[in-house]
């Protein structure tokens, strides 16, 4: 029934209709193509006017329209509706990422009402252990005693990945309040939010080996902790902060002996120290530090366990003989690291104003503190939700060419030009009117966010191609806008029916105001 659907687009604005034909009778046609005995359930009638014995048949229709040369005021109306709704969807999408479609992206605001009813979570009175698991770490929350108004617990912290847990910090939240601890310290407590820290002589956790340490709490006990997270880090030390010097003992030619003092200028500790310097003469053997990396002249020494806190105001001094070199050759290029606490990163911070969470970011391996992770020119948001490419590789598909200057859509302009357009660099049609984005902005100088530009009610692609300004609603300035302008145009559709003779090609020719081709098949 294909032809005969064609026939019913085609009138609904016709005008005049010239049909030619290999055939002497329209109404052959008729009998050749619309009959189906086959599919006799779902008969359909022939027009009228094409059941004809003639092969031109012209149907004189009555059109009502409004005044020439004004917009029609329902289609103003509809506009300004169109452009509410489109205004209110991008403030939704701004606000509420995930509503773009992209399902694997974590929705922040969920998450987070999630977090606050696990913390909120009671106890049922009966269960006494919990354990959490991440990738590197496992933590077991015991309940050993529990009364009227107290409760004792233990609190198992195992290290189950592959590298040492250096200076562990654990931050977890908890509705309880902790009143008497051993084996480690609280370090900060703000409301339900708990960091407990080592007690010096635990401080480091190797792998495959554990520590635990022990609480008591007033009141009832309601729930266990939710949220654990390991805060230690590794951070570099202000060069304000310390003071290095280099003292060479003796020396006969063949070996030497020397030593490096670090001194702690600030009135807090550094903690779990490492000193990394490049030295042009071979360190054999070392004290009161240990020699955690050597490669070429560049050596990483950290601390012997005991003298890992270097307190406020005191100078260490590592030891240690060597061989080659001369006496004229120091160590050089000093960096102090120290093992101190991460901060505990929150669900309604931005850092750095890329539209994404510091909590979020740090959960993704995202730097909270720089808005391009990847440094690709595009923001660790856009890249999440808009252009759906990975934010921690510059050049996700591997073409040589990065992220923001690529082109995903095809359509001629870069990811990060359409972004700072407003363009979808995944949609080469942005407002879908059958113009590309850069034929729009490059070409006829139209507004890609908008379907009718100049709102004459043609689409740009319509006025383009019938032949109007897609600028101007009157091209002529006829006082006639271009979508009541009657344009004489022609469709033909050919009809290849193998089974049947006959009607071989269709060809409308008319005078409308609107454009043939969006109607045809």
């Amino acid at each position: 029934m294909k032809q005969f659907k064609f026939f019913q687009k085609i009138c609904a604005g016709l005008l005049i209709i010239s049909i030619s034909c290999s055939t002497t009778s329209l109404e052959t046609f008729a009998e050749t193509t619309y009959q189906e005995p086959e599919h006799t359930e779902e008969a359909t009638s022939v027009p009228e006017a094409i059941a004809s014995e003639t092969e031109t048949a012209e149907i004189s229709l009555t059109e009502t329209t409004e005044a020439p040369g004004e917009i029609p005021s329902d289609y103003a109306e509809t506009e300004e509706s169109e452009s509410a709704s489109i205004t209110e969807t991008e403030s939704a999408t701004e606000e509420h990422p995930e509503i773009n479609g992209t399902d694997d992206i974590i929705d922040e605001s969920e998450s987070e009402t999630e977090e606050m009813s696990e913390t909120e979570e009671m106890w049922d009175g009966t269960t006494l252990e919990n354990v959490y698991e991440s990738e590197d770490y496992r933590v077991t929350f015991s309940v050993t005693g529990h009364w009227n108004g107290g409760y004792n617990a233990n609190v198992r912290l195992e290290n189950i990945g592959n590298a040492t847990i250096e200076n562990w910090m654990l931050g977890f939240s908890f509705q309880g309040d902790i009143t008497n601890i051993w084996n480690g310290v609280i370090s900060e407590h703000d409301d339900s939010e708990y960091v407990i820290k080592n007690a010096g002589w635990n401080q480091d956790l190797e792998a495959g080996k554990y520590i635990e340490f022990g609480i008591s709490g007033s009141g009832d006990f309601t729930g266990f902790p939710k949220n654990y997270q390991l805060l230690g880090e590794l951070g570099s030390v202000s060069t304000d902060d310390y003071a290095i010097k280099y003292r060479l003992n003796s020396d006969w030619g063949s070996g030497f002996t020397g030593e490096i003092s670090i001194t702690n200028n600030t009135s807090a500790p550094i903690e779990d120290w490492i000193l990394e310097f490049d030295f042009d003469r071979t360190i054999t053997s070392v004290w009161n530090g240990v020699i955690e990396s050597h490669e070429g002249s560049h050596y990483s020494i950290k601390n012997a366990g005991y003298n890992a806190i270097l307190t406020a105001g005191q100078t260490i001094t590592v030891g240690f003989t060597g061989t080659d070199g001369t006496t004229a050759d120091e160590p050089v290029n000093y960096d102090l690291y120290s093992y101190g606490q991460k901060k505990k990163l929150s669900e309604s911070e931005d850092s750095d104003g890329d539209g994404l969470s510091d909590a979020l970011e740090d959960a993704l391996g995202l730097d909270y503190l720089s808005p391009d992770t990847d440094e690709d020119g595009l923001t660790d948001y856009e890249e999440l939700y808009l252009t759906l490419t990975d934010p921690l590789n510059p050049d996700t598909d591997g073409n040589g060419i990065n992220d923001g200057e690529d082109d995903l859509d095809g359509d001629g302009i870069s990811n990060k030009e359409e972004l700072a357009i407003g363009t979808s660099p995944i949609n080469y049609d942005t407002d879908r009117d059958g113009l590309s984005d850069s034929e729009e902005i490059n070409r006829y100088h139209t507004d890609p966010l908008k379907t009718d530009t100049d709102r004459d009610r043609l689409s740009d692609y319509d006025d383009v191609y019938l032949g109007f300004d897609p600028l101007k609603a009157d091209t002529d300035g006829n006082g006639i806008i271009d979508s009541e302008e009657k344009i004489y145009q022609t469709v033909s559709e050919k009809i290849d029916n193998p089974k049947k003779s006959g009607l071989k090609e269709v060809r409308v020719a008319l005078s409308t105001n609107f454009f043939m081709d969006s109607f045809a098949l």
